[in-house]
């Protein structure tokens, strides 16, 4: 389509050709193409085009033109690389990398299977080494990337540090779609979905705390349409301990600050440290605690321009989306407390975990969002 760019670009076109795999190549996402196919697949987006496969005793002008075909200038290999470089490595630690890369190194099958991927798949599966022959149906996704198996823009993991990785997405206790959300981003290995779900069914502090079957869902109040807009908070009781829980509604991010006095002014210490990092939200959600309703509380959101909305006394479900913060949040602290876990990662793990609804995790969408001017200018 380079080639005669004058007559493709800007039209609609159809492409006819004989290989049959090129068709199953173009229709994946671009982030589940191989590397080594990205920057193909990159340059051919700027074209309207539909690809169709004939067979090849059918392409006979092509196939003609083709034995005769001329000489034409082509893109290095390292021109090639710097006009697409797709998979990002940057969120993931560098230790952690170089493990994944020296683990590699000493797993014999992956050291196979790098060879396999470098020399070109046979034809047939039979062919195929026996411990090989699990990625076969994956042979067009896999690439090499910096002594890492890449099954498009996800790792594949060696079996030494498989359950290391399952530990890790485990850390926060959640169920098997959301361990399942978090890992579809980063990770792969053949049967990791089975292994995943076994070690949520396999894990007593999940199988004691599973909460019962959910009643219908209530109707919501907005969310806002921005992150930090609107903010929900609600206080909570664990082992003698008292935690201020703000969530905010739009990201579904959650903060946990221990409060070391159950008063007012405690409470908007904590609120003026997040208001500070994230920005002012335009609306707070709580409910008719003693802390939201002192005087001092409400100069405060005065002060601040904050509109403040308390739920019903005898409705506590009109303060859902707190309410439900901890009733997660307490969740996942019985649970590390019971496995003696760290609860800091199993927090960080929550708000890495993409979102049934969205596909995006809370830390994703928070972003941060600053009032300039915070008092009222009288």
């Amino acid at each position: 389509m380079e080639r005669f760019d004058q007559y493709t670009f800007g039209r609609s076109i159809i492409i006819i050709n004989d290989h049959k795999p090129l068709d199953n190549i173009l229709r994946k996402p671009l982030n589940q193409a191989p590397r080594r196919l990205q920057n193909l697949m990159m340059r051919c987006h700027r074209y309207d085009f539909t690809f169709k496969w004939v067979p090849g005793k059918e392409l006979i002008l092509a196939d003609t033109l083709s034995r005769a075909c001329t000489e034409s200038e082509s893109e290095s290999p390292e021109e090639v690389e710097d006009n697409c470089h797709i998979f990002q490595m940057s969120d993931i630690p560098d230790c952690l990398l170089e493990r994944i890369r020296i683990e590699s190194m000493k797993d014999h099958s992956f050291q196979k299977l790098m060879q396999t991927i470098k020399n070109g798949w046979p034809n047939d599966r039979k062919q195929v080494e026996n411990d090989l022959k699990e990625f076969y149906s994956l042979a067009d996704t896999l690439s090499i990337s910096d002594g890492i198996i890449m099954k498009g823009e996800r790792i594949l993991i060696p079996k030494s540090m498989r359950q290391e990785m399952k530990t890790k997405l485990h850390a926060s206790h959640l169920g098997y779609d959301s361990m399942m959300r978090r890992a579809r981003n980063v990770i792969f290995w053949p049967g990791m979905a089975g292994e995943i779900k076994q070690i949520e069914q396999s894990c007593a502090a999940c199988q004691e705390r599973k909460p019962r079957n959910q009643k219908e869902t209530l109707w919501q109040h907005s969310e806002g349409i921005s992150p930090w807009e609107k903010v929900g908070a609600d206080i909570m009781d664990i082992r003698g301990n008292q935690y201020l829980i703000t969530v905010d509604y739009y990201s579904n991010f959650i903060e946990v600050d221990l409060l070391t006095q159950m008063t007012t002014l405690e409470v908007i210490k904590k609120l003026k440290g997040h208001f500070a990092r994230f920005g002012i939200p335009k609306v707070f959600v709580s409910d008719f605690g003693t802390q939201f309703t002192a005087h001092e509380f409400k100069k405060f959101t005065e002060k601040w321009n904050i509109i403040h909305v308390k739920s019903d006394p005898g409705h506590h479900q009109a303060n859902g989306k707190a309410e439900s913060a901890v009733k997660i949040i307490k969740n996942l602290m019985k649970k590390a407390n019971q496995r003696s876990e760290d609860q800091y990662e199993a927090l960080l793990e929550l708000r890495n975990t993409p979102r049934q609804e969205s596909g995006v995790s809370p830390a994703q969408l928070r972003v941060w969002r600053f009032k300039l001017i915070a008092v009222r200018m009288d």
